[in-house]
């Protein structure tokens, strides 16, 4: 339950920034911290970019490359928040990252063109929702667009039951003073 929880932290801290115009360009499990109140809180901004809409690209390369989306000459835009989100879930759930390797040349042709592979003891629900945030078409990626995060709290992983629905609530109104600034 733990993990499901600072999912929705991350996406709905990724939300919040959306809304406000940032993308973060470096979103990684390094960047999350727990606050007081146990909610995962997105920190490091030094590489996001403000003043961006949800259909802008940049070509930019920064951020750290096991968890960035690798682009081919279109640029990338607010869905390479929602690439690291599906590499962080990952990683929290098999302890290591999908895409790892020493040589920077392997490394960039492994994100760009092989697939992830999930453990079969993985819940149908997770497992869709990491194929579909580590979609390689940004375009086409879970997230993608500027109801993105709607799209996502309603993907089955976030399925609601009476204990989700408190767990829900109680994350949605710690949030909603960041996503109303």
């Amino acid at each position: 339950m733990n993990k499901k929880f600072y999912t929705a932290c991350i996406v709905l801290g990724l939300e919040a920034l959306h809304k406000m115009g940032i993308v973060h360009r470096d979103l990684k499990l390094e960047y999350l911290m727990l606050d007081q109140g146990g909610y995962l809180k997105i920190i490091d901004f030094g590489l996001s970019k403000d003043r961006f809409g949800y259909t802008d690209r940049t070509n930019a390369i920064c951020g750290t490359r096991t968890y960035m989306e690798m682009f081919m000459d279109i640029g990338y835009g607010m869905a390479a928040d929602w690439w690291a989100l599906g590499i962080s879930i990952y990683a929290m759930l098999m302890y290591e990252l999908p895409f790892n390797n020493e040589d920077q040349n392997e490394l960039v042709n492994s994100i760009l063109y092989d697939e992830i592979e999930l453990p079969e003891e993985l819940s149908e629900d997770v497992s869709k929702l990491i194929y579909e945030l580590l979609e390689k078409d940004p375009d086409y990626r879970l997230g993608s667009g500027e109801i993105g995060a709607e799209v996502i709290k309603a993907h089955p992983f976030f399925r609601v039951d009476f204990y989700s629905t408190h767990f829900n609530l109680l994350i949605e109104m710690h949030y909603s003073i960041l996503i109303t600034l």
